[in-house]
């Protein structure tokens, strides 16, 4: 059996292993193809296994980074901020960017940082919505998509309005408020506050005093600045130069009004009604004018002001007064109202966001004056109300509109106690209790109760910028105050107030304010300025006006600052031209620097609006203020830039003012061609005429006595002047003078021939004209007595002529003088005749006639001497006028003398030469005396009369310079040696 089983085994190990070759040797024949395919196969699954780790490598799946952020964008939508921020840091520090979405992360940090603002501080708060925005706009250029999302739509929106750029936020919270989702509610009370904000739904205000009347501004085309300088043009058609003198006067600009901006004057607390930010210059209206459209409506209105003051009043309740809509907000309004009933009415809406909404529309009610239907919308409020505080503010607004101070402020006296959940409601009930107070103050009949109402609305308004600094109840309080300020004369104050409240804002097209509209606060500074124009306070209103920008533009704030320079300057003028003569020097300085200010500042205006229409009209004004302070050089630079324009209109006129100050600036022979060049190219312009003008005083100045005659003589006889126009009556006077002084040159040189080369006396050397036409140059032609006579006569026919048609002119004292002076002469020629041998008949008859005439120069002489010496002692005398009293003074004597009243003659040079000792002509009055002792037989006084000239002469009592001018022709040393040569011949 063993044997068997090992035999057994033996065997069956045996089979076992031919089994496993014959299965090896089976395998190796069958895999022979396949292992071929095997390695195939292998080789493909490899290279599968390399692919797929190529596409993770080039695709991999989304990130746990980009996960936690969509996680995040998730919860921020659905308003868990805790959460979104902790899945958010540690993304934001590594600065991840998800670039399947690379605006996501920009977006989730804009709505992150926009939660974050609202729940933030006042301080932070616009700086982090400004970051939020910012963040916001990164996320939309990223992805341009993302702007269709309502809730980027919604954090744009609120932020946006939230700094100010409402124009920027309102096309996107009217898209949201159509939009039924969970930001609609909100963007329509947000929509409804930025309507609000532009139409100044608070229009409760103490009433101001009655505003002045409306004045207009100083435009071009006014009074000439240079009536009572020589030569610079007018260029108004009723303004004409009087006087060739060269008396230092300013300009006479207009001086009915001060000149203030074209717009009608908003009270004093009253914030009135307003055009928002999109309102824009009109095409044509002037630049620089105020943009209130209403029509004559105060600003200050109230709400429901028929509602009475009594308790009758309070219980039958008025109709309401029709809404006065003067800057067309009303479809705004209305339409903002449909928004909340369709919201109120069509939507399923949480307790707090119906009562902010009822709330809203009572807000929008209110405004618009509908104070009936503002009380329902209350009611239905106080059903729903889950906003106590927001309640309670209504409900004042709601009584003060039916001026119920005192129920106003029982709602809001709680709200300002206590710490509140909202303090925005805190800041608007300070704002309106201190309305309350000074709209009782102004009603308050009883001063003493009218102060301390007064004193409680300031109070308030304090506590207000104190607390509440920034906000748009502050920013409105700080006007009322700077009002309130100002009316009690704290100009100081008043304009630290005001500038404070312009420098609150930052820019512009960012600005609003529920309570005060951007209109309605330029119409409050514009009114502030105004009256302070008005009122004679040019350094405040001077001080506001340069502090306006950014509120005012440039070229607005140029303008308010050119026309109170302006103004200024013509109040120091009206008072200049009032003081006596013997004032003015000292204040001519001040009134001139003011000229000079104006100038500058509209200079500065035409600079600001070069490209203007108006430009020449600025530089026009410019040089009109220049003129009035005596700056020519200035003023022919305006000119000629005036010029440089092109103007067609005011060529001419531009010329001849051009040719004057070049006259003013002793540029002669510039000036008389552009003169010339306009009477030959505008024969038609009335400037062709001041042309003329000119021309003649120039001609006179270099000396050219027949060229400016005639230009005088072609100005009378012109066919289109009248007796009325400037030019023809100047004319008149200028050439009567001028014959006159011609005359006496003729008469001179007629004189110095007859002598035949001998001195002549010091009493024909004494020259008494007040003009300088005795130059060097003139052409004197040969002429006998008698037609020398014929021009003193038709001197004196002219000079009679201005004083009958011009009785009341300023130039009469002038005439009188000159007819006297030609009288004079005649009577002079006259004895000089009577010494030629002629028939007696004709002696006697021109005898009389000399008489006549020396007594008809007396006269007028002695009348005009009363005359000024009166005009000296009530206002004093200007300059002119002082030299022709100095003058008659002397003729006077002189006439009593040639009249032999020898007694009259020497009291009179006394007078004289006690008034002006100074004066040349002392020392022919002691000539004259001493003849005139000599014909009365005392020699002894008359040798007195010619030493007390002599002691004059040597201890210099008359200076130096009195005998350069043309008060005398004999120098000192000329006079010493006649008195010395008079004394020898036994005098």
């Amino acid at each position: 059996m063993a044997t068997h089983s090992s035999t057994a085994d033996a065997h069956g190990q045996h089979g076992k292993k031919e089994g496993h070759e014959q299965s090896a040797k089976s395998a190796g024949k069958i895999l022979g193809l396949p292992k071929r395919l095997a390695f195939l196969g292998a080789g493909l699954s490899g290279g599968i296994l390399l692919l797929a780790l190529v596409c993770w490598w080039l695709f991999p799946g989304e990130s746990t980074e980009a996960i936690h952020l969509a996680n995040a964008v998730k919860l921020l939508e659905e308003g868990h901020f805790e959460e979104a921020t902790e899945l958010l840091q540690p993304l934001i520090e590594s600065q991840f960017l998800d670039d399947e979405a690379p605006g996501r992360m920009a977006y989730a940090q804009g709505l992150l940082g926009y939660q974050e603002a609202r729940n933030s501080e006042k301080e932070m708060e616009l700086p982090r919505l400004a970051s939020a925005i910012a963040f916001l706009r990164d996320a939309q250029s990223r992805e341009p998509e993302i702007r269709k999302n309502p809730t980027w739509q919604n954090a744009m929106a609120q932020s946006l309005y939230r700094t100010g750029a409402i124009e920027e936020a309102r096309p996107w919270l009217v898209q949201l408020s159509t939009i039924e989702n969970s930001f609609q509610p909100q963007s329509v009370d947000t929509l409804c506050a930025l309507d609000l904000s532009l139409v100044d739904i608070n229009r409760v205000a103490p009433p101001a005093p009655a505003p002045a009347p409306e004045v207009h501004s100083s435009q071009p085309h006014a009074a000439d600045a240079h009536s009572q300088e020589p030569h610079a043009d007018s260029h108004d058609s009723h303004a004409s130069e009087k006087s060739h003198s060269h008396e230092p006067a300013a300009a006479g600009h207009s001086k009915a009004h001060p000149p203030a901006a074209k717009t009608k004057p908003a009270s004093d607390h009253g914030t009135g009604h307003g055009t928002g930010h999109s309102e824009k210059h009109s095409p044509n209206e002037p630049e620089g004018h105020g943009h209130s459209k209403h029509d004559g409506h105060s600003d200050s209105g109230g709400h429901g002001h028929s509602a009475g003051h009594g308790d009758d009043a309070a219980e039958a309740e008025p109709e309401e007064p029709p809404f006065i809509d003067p800057y067309a907000s009303l479809p705004m309004l209305e339409g903002d109202l449909k928004r909340l009933a369709n919201l109120l009415e069509g939507q399923k809406l949480s307790p707090e966001d119906r009562t902010m909404l009822l709330l809203r529309r009572a807000d929008v009610l209110l405004a618009l004056e509908r104070t009936l239907e503002a009380e329902a919308a209350m009611q239905l409020a106080r059903n729903s109300s889950t906003d106590p505080d927001g309640l309670a503010i209504q409900e004042a607004r709601l009584a003060m509109a039916k001026r119920k101070f005192a129920d106003a402020e029982k709602h809001l006296l709680p709200l300002t106690e206590g710490k509140r959940p909202n303090l925005r409601h805190v800041s608007t009930a300070l704002y309106l209790l201190a309305r309350c107070a000074l709209e009782q103050s102004s009603a308050e009949s009883a001063l003493n109760e009218q102060l301390a109402l007064r004193g409680q609305g300031m109070k308030r308004l304090r506590d207000l910028l104190v607390r509440f600094v920034g906000t748009e109840e502050a920013v409105v309080g700080m006007l009322d105050m700077a009002d309130i300020h100002r009316l009690e004369g704290n100009t100081e104050r008043a304009i630290e107030l005001y500038i404070g409240a312009v420098r609150t804002i930052v820019r512009l097209e960012d600005y609003h304010n529920r309570w005060l509209s951007q209109t309605a606060f330029r119409d409050r500074l514009r009114n502030a300025w105004k009256l302070w124009v008005e009122g004679g306070k040019y350094a405040e209103a001077l001080a506001l006006a340069e502090s306006l920008p950014p509120l005012f533009d440039r070229v607005e704030t140029a303008e308010l600052v050119a026309n109170t320079t302006r103004a200024w300057a013509m109040t120091q003028q009206e008072e200049y031209d009032q003081l006596p003569e013997s004032l003015k020097p000292p204040k001519l300085a001040q009134v001139r620097s003011r000229w000079k200010a104006s100038a500058r500042a509209w200079y500065q205006l035409a600079q600001t609006r070069k490209m203007n229409f108006r430009y020449p009209e600025d530089l026009w004004e410019s040089s009109s203020d220049s003129i009035a302070a005596a700056d020519y050089k200035s003023a022919l630079e305006r000119v000629d830039e005036y010029l440089a324009t092109l103007p067609r209109e005011m060529l001419a006129t531009a010329l001849v003012r051009k040719a004057g100050l070049m006259m003013d600036l002793d540029r002669l022979d510039e000036a008389i061609p552009i003169l010339e060049s306009v009477q030959q190219k505008f024969p038609s312009d009335p400037s062709s005429y001041k042309a003329q003008v000119r021309l003649a005083k120039a001609f006179t100045e270099k000396g050219d006595l027949f060229r400016a005659e005639t230009q005088w003589r072609a100005i009378l006889a012109s066919e289109t002047l009248t007796p009325e126009a400037s030019e023809w009556n100047e004319a008149l006077l200028k050439l009567g003078c001028l014959l006159v002084d011609r005359g006496i040159l003729l008469r001179q040189e007629a004189d110095k021939k007859g002598a035949k080369g001998n001195s002549p006396t010091p009493a024909q050397t004494v020259s008494v004209s007040s003009n300088a036409s005795d130059l060097p140059g003139t052409y004197i032609p040969d002429a006998g007595i008698d037609s020398i006579r014929a021009v003193q006569i038709e001197a004196s026919s002219r000079l009679t002529e201005f004083l009958a048609r011009y009785p009341n002119d300023p130039s009469e004292v002038q005439a009188m003088y000159q007819l006297a002076r030609s009288q004079r002469e005649q009577a002079r020629l006259i004895r000089n005749a009577l010494k030629s041998p002629l028939a007696e008949a004709v002696k006697l008859r021109l005898a009389e006639q000399q008489k006549i005439l020396d007594e008809q120069s007396l006269d007028n002489l002695v009348k005009l001497r009363d005359t000024l010496n009166k005009q000296a002692n009530q206002t004093g005398l200007n300059t002119l006028h002082e030299a022709i009293l100095a003058n008659t003074a002397f003729d006077v004597g002189h006439q009593l003398f040639e009249l032999r009243r020898d007694k009259d003659a020497i009291m009179a040079y006394n007078t004289a030469i006690n008034r002006y000792r100074n004066n040349p002509q002392v020392l022919s009055a002691f000539l004259q005396m001493a003849e005139a002792y000599r014909r009365m037989g005392k020699p002894a006084e008359a040798r007195s009369m010619l030493e007390q000239g002599r002691v004059i002469l040597r201890q210099k009592q008359i200076p130096d310079s009195a005998f350069d001018n043309l008060g005398s022709s004999l120098t000192r040393e000329e006079w010493e040696l006649w008195l010395e040569k008079i004394s020898q011949l036994g005098h």
